[in-house]
């Protein structure tokens, strides 16, 4: 699965659990400046784009969410806390239960305890 992520700044740590959970890219914009952000096409290999949400203006939302429609690509809106990211994405590749890793983690933590 290739993943865009638009928005946010410092996304290493999501970018490297992303993977852990299958994804094979993930492609970061930080969408700083709005004009060029804009005028970018999305990759052609792109199956799932999620957009940072307190680091994005309403235009780019508009225009990248109007283009995976068009696409017929999922996405995701989310805020930049990474389990809010986790968990959606997680949501979204029917990843439930006792396979979640956020899951697995806060047991993991708790037996260290």
């Amino acid at each position: 699965m290739h993943i865009l992520i638009i928005g946010g700044d410092r996304i290493d740590s999501v970018a490297l659990r992303l993977r852990a959970l299958g994804a094979e890219e993930v492609t970061h914009w930080n969408a700083r400046k709005e004009s060029s952000t804009s005028r970018k096409r999305l990759p052609k290999r792109t199956d799932c784009i999620i957009m940072i949400t307190e680091y994005l203006g309403h235009n780019i939302m508009k225009i990248f969410k109007k283009e995976a429609k068009r696409q017929k690509i999922p996405f995701l809106c989310t805020k930049r806390c990474e389990h809010d990211i986790l968990c959606r994405f997680c949501r979204l590749a029917g990843i439930q239960g006792e396979n979640c890793p956020l899951l697995l983690e806060n047991q993991n933590e708790e037996k260290e305890r």
